[in-house]
């Protein structure tokens, strides 16, 4: 069962990065524009738990950490791993996963209409 969440959390944050770089994409008009996203993406993981546990983190990276959306994507990943799968550990990274692929199509299908005006 650990692989299958790691397996789901990847192919989110790979979707997700992919309507990020679709949207800046048509925004820009640039190709060039798709490689912010791995800055984005690298900044999102780097600013969640990917590194360090939120109970060893303090001051302002903790709270970023404990809002940031891939702590819980993470988390979701993890859990499989350090124990049973379990619903508690399962539904932030559920809905941090539907939330980010939402707003990011939107993101894109928004870019795409720009982009044809």
């Amino acid at each position: 069962m650990a692989i299958v969440c790691v397996a789901i959390a990847s192919v989110a944050i790979a979707v997700v990065a992919a309507g990020f770089a679709l949207g800046l994409t048509f925004r820009m008009r640039n190709l060039g524009a798709a490689t912010l996203t791995q800055f984005a993406i690298f900044f999102t993981i780097f600013l969640s738990t990917s590194q360090v546990p939120l109970y060893a983190m303090s001051g302002w990276l903790r709270g970023v950490a404990r809002i940031n959306p891939m702590t819980n994507i993470l988390r979701f990943a993890r859990q499989g791993f350090l124990g049973d799968v379990t619903w508690e550990q399962s539904w932030g990274g559920i809905i941090a996963m539907a939330s980010l692929l939402i707003l990011t199509f939107i993101y894109a299908m928004t870019g795409i209409k720009k982009f044809d005006q």
